[in-house]
């Protein structure tokens, strides 16, 4: 359930991400990185 919905809100962040992209590039760019972060913990705690 968790996964799915991980996967979903990557996908709606990824395009939004690309659209995004073509104004301010360096935001966007700190947006992301700041993203894989929280997502990296949600995955982490999720497998603990």
């Amino acid at each position: 359930m968790l996964a799915g919905r991980l996967r979903d809100a990557q996908a709606a962040h990824a395009r939004m991400c690309v659209k995004r992209d073509m104004r301010t590039p360096t935001i966007a760019a700190r947006r992301v990185a700041q993203w894989h972060e929280a997502r990296d913990g949600l995955i982490n705690a999720a497998g603990k």
